[in-house]
């Protein structure tokens, strides 16, 4: 748990750093959908819980492609079951146009209330937005790459899916 915390603190000090420098700063929120998949054997099934997700994004773009590097609390709950995770994206970011987006990159998820077995999911995504101004939407969904089971192999697999669908606000 310190180690997650302490590089929640590094993380953001960078942002704020790299903000100082040149690139923008953007507070974001919205809606977070989780899937996760079991499989055993040849059986799978699915489950899914919704919440919400909010913190900061930081993008560096030059002549319309560029990274994003984000710092994200994620929290879904669904009958009575709760879990947190602190998400940091880190996205290649491509300018169609002066306002419509496509990112596709990685996104690190470190589990806060110990809900599996293994601490740090590792998920691959895409998606894309649009900026109107300073208000940015955006949408994008990670497939989990990384089996969240201790000792698990190829027939005994859990994945975490999630869909974050955003607004944002540039600063």
């Amino acid at each position: 748990m310190k180690k997650i915390l302490m590089s929640a603190v590094l993380i953001s000090g960078m942002l704020f750093t790299a903000n100082a420098q040149e690139g923008g700063l953007e507070i974001r929120g919205g809606f977070s959908n989780m899937t996760s998949v079991l499989k055993v054997g040849g059986a799978k099934g699915s489950g899914s819980a919704s919440g919400f997700h909010v913190g900061g994004v930081f993008s560096k773009i030059n002549e319309g492609k560029g990274v994003e590097l984000g710092l994200l609390f994620q929290n879904f709950s669904e009958e009575g079951y709760s879990t947190q995770f602190l998400s940091v994206p880190v996205t290649p970011k491509f300018y169609l146009n002066e306002k419509i987006n496509l990112v596709g990159g990685a996104q690190f998820d470190f589990d806060l209330s110990d809900s599996f077995s293994k601490s740090t999911n590792i998920a691959l995504g895409i998606g894309g937005g649009i900026d109107l101004g300073a208000l940015a939407l955006s949408a994008r969904y990670f497939w989990g790459v990384k089996n969240m089971i201790d000792g698990g192999d190829s027939d005994y697999k859990l994945s975490l899916n999630t869909l974050q669908i955003s607004a944002g606000f540039k600063l």
